[in-house]
């Protein structure tokens, strides 16, 4: 599965094979700046990739809405991958 870029939507920024896992992402993309929180404009996108999909869908929103701050809360997922595309196009 390919997740595009948040910022060039004809652009892909990585790929994942997913095997009995589910992927959220959450960011600037189709609906642009919707999602508000402590610094949001710091990140363009956050992909939670996981067992849950539901699980998935929260951890990335939250990760998104906090700008990548104050991560330590997510060493409680251990079954959750986290991937991070910035402003400036950084996995």
């Amino acid at each position: 599965m390919g997740v595009r870029d948040p910022t060039d939507p004809a652009n892909s920024v990585f790929a994942v094979e997913l095997e009995n896992e589910t992927i959220a992402t959450s960011g600037r993309y189709k609906r642009g700046h919707h999602i508000w929180g402590s610094n949001p404009h710091s990140l363009a996108g956050v992909s939670a990739i996981g067992p849950d999909l539901g699980i998935a869908d929260a951890l990335s929103t939250a990760l998104f809405s906090s700008g990548g701050q104050g991560t330590g809360w997510l060493e409680r997922f251990p079954d959750y991958e986290i991937v991070v595309v910035t402003d400036n196009h950084e996995l």
